[in-house]
């Protein structure tokens, strides 16, 4: 099988209509209408400032944990003594 002109036109992108998949929504009277690119747009950059707010909050957050973290003291051993009888397993009762 050939490829050639005749088998496959080109078709120019400015002639491909935009899918519409849902209605343009509810007209309230004295509002303009915006356009679902336009609209689609301002969700995406809207968005996008959300995403960057949410890993600001969390990379304070893992600082502050990180913080308190290297703030905390190193522990050290204590070592309990308790006054009562230890039972052996082997040795006959006292």
């Amino acid at each position: 099988m050939t490829q050639d002109a005749t088998t496959f036109c080109p078709i120019p992108t400015c002639d491909i209509p935009m899918p519409i998949v849902e209605s343009p929504g509810e007209e309230r009277t004295g509002e303009p209408v915006l356009p679902r690119v336009l609209l689609q747009a301002a969700g995406t950059s809207h968005a996008v400032r959300n995403v960057k707010w949410l890993v600001l909050v969390f990379l304070f957050a893992a600082v502050l944990e990180l913080g308190l973290f290297l703030r905390m003291p190193t522990p050290e051993p204590q070592v309990v003594y308790g006054d009562f009888p230890r039972l052996m397993l082997m040795e006959a009762p006292r």
